[in-house]
Order: C-alpha cells, then sequence, then structure tokens
C-alpha cells in the first residue's frame, strides 16, 4: 500500500487482517503512516512494515494485536504514538519490533511508553537509533521522557545491536526484563555528538528474580571521590623514604604496598535500577567509548597497562567506606583494573575511575579569570590568581574536541602570595580552528587540580571564543572586532531551536556578552556571529 492507512472503526470486527499462517507470510507495506484510531488492526504471524509514524489509539473494543512483525524503514525519522504500552496478552504492544532504517544515525523516536511482547524480540537490521523521546536530551538519559521495555526475559530478545558508535543502540531509556541466571546487554547510550553515543554495559546474573531492570546514561558528578586504595602497584625506589612509586616507572610489583588515590572527573555514569529488591548475584562490565576513558588521568604502568576500574556509588567494588573492605584493608595486593565488578546484590549507580599515585585536590590558588584571545602568532592564554598556597607551576593544556588534553607548557607559579597576579601564555601551534584550553596546577607536595575549559576559534582576523567549557550556569561570549559594525548575534540548539537572536552593536577590540544558560537544557549550541567578514562560530556546552 502506498500512502496512508487510516483505521476508524467500532472494534466489533477486525478491520485489518494480516495473516501470516499462510505460505510465504505476506506483508503489509505502508509507503507512509499507519493511524489505528479506535478500529482493530490484527497482525496474525505476518509482518508490517511502513515508513512513517505508528499511531494506535485503542477504543473500548478496539486495539492492535500482534504475533507478528512490525518493521521501521524509511529515510526520515519515525514516531511512535498512542498507546503502545499493553501488557494483557498481545494487545496494544510491539511483538517483533525491527529497525531496518536506510542509513546510519536515522530514528524511531518514541512519544509513549512502547512494550515488547514478552515472547518477542527487538531487532536493530541494518541501520537505525531507537530514541525514547521525540528530541534529545543530549548526555542526560535522565531527561528522556519515555521507555522501551523488552519483556521477553531471553538474553537474546535483543539481537543485531552495535556495541559501540552512533549506530543501532536506544538513545535514552532502556528497561529489560530479566530472570534467574543469564548474561543480558544494555546498548544504551545518549545524542551520538556527546562522547561516543553508545555507553552500553551488560550483567551477568548468576541468579536474579523475575524483576526489570530500568538503565540510561547521565552526567556524571564533578566531584571527585577522593578514596584512598592500597595495592601493590609497582617497586618503591626508597621505602623508608616512602618515595613515589611513579619515580621508578614501569617497574613490577614488590611486595609492598602502595598508596593511590583516585584521580578523575568522570563526565558519564551509568544507572541501573531494579524493580524488586531482590536478592541478586551478578556481575557487571560497563563498556565505555574512548572520549569516556580519556577523561581520567589514569596511571600507567609498561606491566600493567591503564589502571582503571568501575565503582558502584562511587565506591571501589561496592564497599562501604567504614566497612573493612578491599581497597581499605592493609595487605590487599590486588589492584583494581577493567571495567568488571563482580559478586554484586543490589543496584545503583556505576561510574569509571582512574589511578594515580597522589591526591588530586581543589585548585591551590584561588583562580579570578581564564581569558584568551587569538593572535597572529597563535592563541594567547591570560589568568590572574589571588591567594596562591604552595603553588608549583601551571601546566597548560590543549584539545581539539574539549575531552582529550595534551599538555604544550609549563609557567611557574608564585608560591605563596596573598597578591593578584597575572599570567600569560601564547600557544603557537593551535590543534584545531577551535581549540579547548584549561590549566593543570600543582603544588609541592604534587597535589593537582584543573580551571575551567575555555575555547578560541580562529577563522579570520576577528575572534570568537566562549567559557567556561562546560558551563551549568551561565557563560561568557567574547568577540574581538576588527572595527565598530552591527552584527547578529544567535546561540542554536543541535534540534534548530534558536535559544537566543539578538543585535550586536560591535566596538574595535574585545566585546563580551553574558549568557544566561540555566533553565537551558544539556547539550551543545553553536554561538554564532554574522555580519562580520564571514560568519563566525563556536560551540557552547550546556551541562
Amino acid at each position: 500500500m502506498h500512502g496512508q492507512l487510516y483505521v476508524l472503526g467500532n472494534g466489533t470486527n477486525k478491520e485489518v487482517y494480516v495473516d501470516g499462517t499462510l505460505v510465504g507470510e505476506p506483508a503489509l507495506y505502508i509507503n507512509g503512516y499507519l493511524n489505528n484510531n479506535g478500529g482493530e488492526v490484527y497482525n496474525d504471524a505476518g509482518e508490517i512494515e511502513l515508513t512513517g509514524n505508528w499511531e494506535n489509539y485503542p477504543g473500548v473494543a478496539g486495539s492492535y494485536e500482534s504475533n507478528g512483525i512490525e518493521r521501521f524503514t524509511g529515510a526520515v525519522n519515525q514516531i511512535v504514538k498512542g498507546t503502545m504500552n499493553g501488557t494483557t496478552g498481545n494487545i496494544n504492544q510491539f511483538y517483533n519490533l525491527r529497525v531496518d532504517k536506510t542509513a546510519a544515525g536515522q530514528f524511531v523516536s518514541l512519544q509513549t511508553n512502547a512494550n515488547v511482547n514478552p515472547s518477542g524480540t527487538v531487532n536493530f537490521e541494518s541501520n537505525g537509533i531507537i530514541r525514547t523521546d521525540i528530541s534529545s536530551h543530549g548526555n542526560n538519559g535522565s531527561l528522556y521522557a519515555y521507555e522501551l521495555y523488552v519483556r521477553n526475559t531471553a538474553v537474546a530478545s535483543m539481537i543485531g545491536y552495535a556495541t559501540s558508535g552512533t549506530n543501532k543502540y536506544i538513545e535514552g531509556r532502556l528497561r529489560r526484563q530479566v530472570s534467574g541466571s543469564g548474561d543480558y546487554y544494555f546498548p544504551i547510550g545518549i545524542q551520538s555528538t556527546f562522547l561516543d553515543g553508545e555507553e552500553p554495559f551488560h550483567i551477568n546474573f548468576a541468579s536474579a528474580p523475575a524483576a526489570n531492570i530500568l538503565s540510561y546514561v547521565q552526567p556524571g558528578t564533578i566531584d571527585l571521590l577522593g578514596t584512598v586504595m592500597f595495592c601493590d602497584v609497582g617497586t618503591d625506589p626508597d621505602p623508608a623514604l616512602g618515595t613515589t612509586i611513579l619515580d621508578n616507572p614501569g617497574s613490577p610489583p614488590d611486595g609492598i604496598l602502595d598508596r593511590l588515590e583516585t584521580n578523575c572527573q568522570y563526565s558519564v555514569e551509568w544507572v541501573a535500577t531494579a524493580s524488586l529488591a531482590g536478592p541478586y548475584d551478578y556481575t557487571i562490565t560497563v563498556e565505555p567509548g574512548s572520549v569516556l576513558q580519556a577523561e581520567c588521568p589514569f596511571y600507567s604502568a609498561t606491566w600493567l597497562g591503564e589502571l582503571k576500574f568501575t565503582a558502584k556509588d562511587g565506591i571501589p567494588n561496592n564497599a562501604a567506606l567504614a566497612s573493612p573492605a578491599p581497597f581499605f584493608t592493609p595487605g590487599y595486593m590486588t589492584c583494581p583494573n577493567l571495567f568488571t565488578i563482580a559478586g554484586l546484590s543490589s543496584f545503583s549507580v556505576f561510574r569509571v575511575h582512574g589511578i594515580t599515585d597522589g591526591a588530586l585536590v581543589v585548585l591551590p590558588i584561588e583562580l579570578l579569570d581564564f581569558t584568551g584571545q587569538t593572535e597572529s602568532l597563535g592563541n594567547r592564554l591570560f589568568w590572574t590568581t589571588e591567594n596562591e598556597t604552595n603553588n608549583d607551576y601551571f601546566v597548560v593544556e590543549s584539545s581539539a574536541d574539549a575531552a582529550s588534553f595534551k599538555q604544550i607548557g609549563i609557567v611557574d607559579g608564585a608560591g605563596t602570595s596573598t597578591n593578584r597576579l597575572s599570567y600569560n601564555f601564547l600557544d603557537e601551534h593551535p590543534v584545531a580552528n577551535t581549540t579547548y584550553y584549561r590549566l593543570r596546577t600543582v603544588d609541592f607536595a604534587g597535589a593537582i587540580g584543573y580551571s575551567n575549559t575555555i575555547s578560541l576559534t580562529r577563522m579570520s582576523n576577528e575572534q570568537l571564543s566562549v567559557s567556561p567549557v562546560p558551563s551549568m550556569s551561565s557563560v561568557t561570549v567574547v568577540f574581538a572586532a576588527d572595527a565598530s559594525q552591527e552584527a547578529i548575534f544567535t546561540i542554536t540548539g543541535m534540534d534548530g531551536k534558536v535559544m537566543l537572536n539578538k543585535k550586536w552593536n560591535l566596538k574595535p577590540g574585545q566585546n563580551e556578552q553574558s549568557v544566561d544558560i540555566t533553565s537551558w537544557m544539556p547539550g551543545t549550541y553553536v554561538v554564532q556571529v554574522d555580519g562580520v567578514n564571514a560568519p563566525l562560530r563556536t560551540k557552547l556546552i550546556k551541562q
């Protein structure tokens, strides 16, 4: 059928009957939408394929009933509306949901909670993403209004999904029914422009009641865990003096416990919530993308590789801070590594941490400002401090993506001072048109801290920058103009929604605009200034 299928009835008869029990399993193909408005559509082991929206509005007796296949195809975003979260029989729920879009990154979006039958499956056949809302919420899965509930307890009730990347996963909220034992995969993620898109995990149950697990990804807290761990990570050059093991890199364990502290500002965390209290016995493995891993400055040793681990509720291996559990008991020898935690009995928030030899603390200074401007020789950074305490030096770091930073220079600190001091640094080799910068401070004891992140964009004689990046409340937009002129200043979301549009009367030199973004949804926004030599753009990230 080419066009739209609109079913209007009193539900006393099967107004649309797709009989798949015949030889060849015939399909109903709709090049458009399906709208069941109070009628009855019965998919009897057949297949309904459509390129438009799916709308199901049951009447008193009418409904959608299926033990067949529902296939979403085509190149446009398709929306599921109405009532599709039935729990009785085969009524008002998908039976075998198929996503078969024409290209990667195309969406089937939910404008309602959608259930998949206890005997059915979800299959990503070629391309496509199931988004559990009609628009994206950036990197915050907790904000998605709806969920996909896979009621089949079989491990293989979800198939064809990717295990990483920006295609064939659930953007938003996924609920899976579990029972007994088995390894259940949760191919969840966030908007593909954040981190790596998909950030999945899987749970291997040794035992579990007949419960369901709701899962999503959300922004991680910026607070540092600060947990001390004792394990043998290398050879101590001088145990009597307690010399840092970083002075002996790549050395093997020597049987002497080393004191380590977490050193990671995690950018995302996995939330898993069970419908029943348990008891459970399971192992969880999170599979973060490369961008997320780069958020954590891992301690590295050639014999061990990156030292990293997943923590539940921020506590390693699900150990309470007051209990004599691993990582808090002297004599514990094995250092944490990889992304798996075993022997868990309850659910909550999981995070990835890195380990370093030394504490990551707050800045040993009061940083009044951190700004920059582009010059003919490169990008010049400026910062002002007050009340420095044992501040040894600043490490200047740059990045092309605001995630993976590298050291580009060192500037000596003032030690201890109560005076207001100004610093600057010239980056002669910016890594991209838009380059992100941050400062790492190091005190005399080796403790470190980080500043906010700013960005500088080089596109013409004019320069445009935004700071801080990311921000939760407000940002300052700085534009360096060549001459007096009138420009149009706009900020637009990735969905095309215009958040701000105003005239900006520029003067020669630096011009500033403060923008309150407190009420904005988390995500990436495009900042643009028109009316100059060429439209200038940069990114604003709301956390």
